[in-house]
């Protein structure tokens, strides 16, 4: 019988969580200073984003699906991420951490 394991981290949230229902167009979101993760979580349409500052499209990027499991990203202080809905009324949580 094989035994999962799932993994154990601590962590501190950084600045406040922030929901964006404003996805119409490109959204740019700066890595606080002592954030190294993002956990993101797509809510009523999906979003595509990318983690390198060029300009996501609604078929170009990574895509975050709504209604999966949120998604942690590892991103370094300074970095910027971009958003932009792939359907109308797209809601993005996101919330920058420190990972020990």
């Amino acid at each position: 019988m094989a035994l999962a394991v799932t993994p154990s981290y601590n962590f501190s949230p950084i600045d406040a969580h922030t929901q964006n229902t404003s996805l119409s167009g490109v959204v740019s979101v700066t890595v606080p200073k002592n954030a190294n993760a993002v956990v993101l979580t797509a809510r009523t349409q999906n979003v595509c984003y990318t983690l390198e500052g060029t300009a996501p499209t609604a078929t170009k990027g990574n895509l975050l699906k709504a209604g999966d499991s949120s998604l942690l990203v590892a991103v370094t202080p300074g970095q910027v991420l971009k958003f932009i809905q792939e359907a109308a009324s797209a809601k993005l949580d996101y919330q920058f951490i420190n990972m020990k």
